[in-house]
């Protein structure tokens, strides 16, 4: 072992259990120095651990630990003061996940976005943060392409603006009202001006807008534009995003790498369905909760033209048994009840006895 360069320790410590590690890293010196920078990689605290211990530990260490941490996982109970007292010794932090974000103030965010220049992933919840905060962090963290936000209610689109220089690839936000309750023409121009600093984010990948209210993005009527060139999973669950089916069909038209597709608000119909099969190849996942006016026979039409198609989510859409009648030869949607029963999924054995069922009937007519 001492022959071993450290490079080959570190890469073994890696996949040995924690304890092991800890273990391995009083053999001697030299274990310590390969074995602590894994240890402390990517830390986690729970909301049972002590967080002033945790600080204590960080600022004591003669061999200033904390730099080796670059995730930081944690469901604690923050404060301004004892979240400036850890981050302040995590200067090559990525990635920061704060599941209890009550005491996270602007304050403090700010000493976050100054602290982790290196940051590039950022999850957070329940926190009263504002496009301060977002402002912050645009100007510090220059390598951010993760962010995901969630309950955070005094978030506007303006925060699109705050990160306008981010390479940001994943942009997800749950339960959001990025919509400014006061109408004027000021805040509409803000509105508008934040949309377009979304649309701008050209190395998006993926956006996920869940139970968020946001105004509708900056797009033509009648005219084919491609927003987001590499947008491989899009999920929007209420329509304000894409207005109408016209905005919808185009946006589709013109992004055919879209795999994962969640759509909801009730505006969509057949005509959609079969824009998804013409024009998104790779089409894996399709999500329509709430589309009363999509058909079975768009679905059914859908399932047997998109070979990679895996899921179809229907909840809401008013669809029962009798809609897809070829369900009754699984043993689970056998029963008087199943005619009225609500189809909420499609997937597996239920895809595949569709397309099943269709060689059978095509096959049949073909002799």
């Amino acid at each position: 072992m001492d022959r071993l360069p450290s490079e080959i320790l570190s890469h073994i410590a890696q996949h040995i259990y924690w304890r092991t590690q800890f273990e391995s890293a009083l053999v001697s010196q030299r274990f310590y120095a390969a074995v602590t920078p894994v240890m402390w990689r990517h830390r986690f605290l729970g909301q049972d651990q002590p967080v002033i211990s945790f600080c204590d530990a960080l600022a004591r260490s003669p061999h200033h630990v904390g730099r080796h941490v670059r995730v930081f996982d944690n469901n604690c109970e923050w404060t301004e003061m004892t979240l400036t007292a850890v981050i302040q010794h995590l200067p090559q932090l990525e990635k920061l996940r704060i599941v209890n974000g009550q005491g996270v103030s602007d304050q403090s965010f700010k000493h976050i976005a100054r602290s982790c220049p290196h940051l590039t992933t950022l999850f957070l919840l329940d926190s009263p943060i504002t496009d301060v905060a977002m402002m912050a962090l645009g100007q510090h963290c220059k390598q951010l392409k993760h962010i995901s936000l969630g309950r955070c209610p005094h978030l506007r689109t303006d925060f699109f603006l705050a990160l306008a220089d981010c390479p940001l690839k994943e942009i997800e936000l749950s339960e959001c009202n990025l919509m400014t309750t006061i109408s004027s023409n000021h805040n509409n121009n803000n509105n508008n001006r934040g949309m377009e600093a979304l649309v701008a984010q050209h190395r998006l990948k993926k956006l996920r807008f869940l139970d968020t209210k946001t105004p509708p993005l900056p797009i033509v009527d009648n005219q084919i534009a491609t927003v987001w060139p590499a947008m491989h999973h899009l999920c929007l669950t209420s329509y304000q995003a894409l207005a109408n089916e016209t905005q919808t069909i185009l946006f589709l038209q013109s992004h055919p790498h879209l795999s994962m597709l969640r759509l909801e608000g009730g505006h969509l119909s057949d005509m959609t369905l079969d824009t998804i099969i013409q024009y998104l190849p790779q089409i894996a996942h399709v999500g329509l909760h709430g589309q009363t006016r999509v058909t079975a026979q768009g679905i059914r039409r859908l399932i047997l033209a998109c070979s990679q198609l895996t899921l179809v989510s229907l909840k809401g859409s008013g669809m029962v048994g009798t809609d897809f009648p070829e369900m009754t030869t699984l043993s689970r949607y056998q029963g008087d009840g199943f005619d009225r029963t609500e189809i909420e999924n499609l997937f597996g054995d239920e895809i595949d006895i569709i397309r099943t069922m269709w060689k059978k009937k095509k096959t049949g007519s073909d002799t």
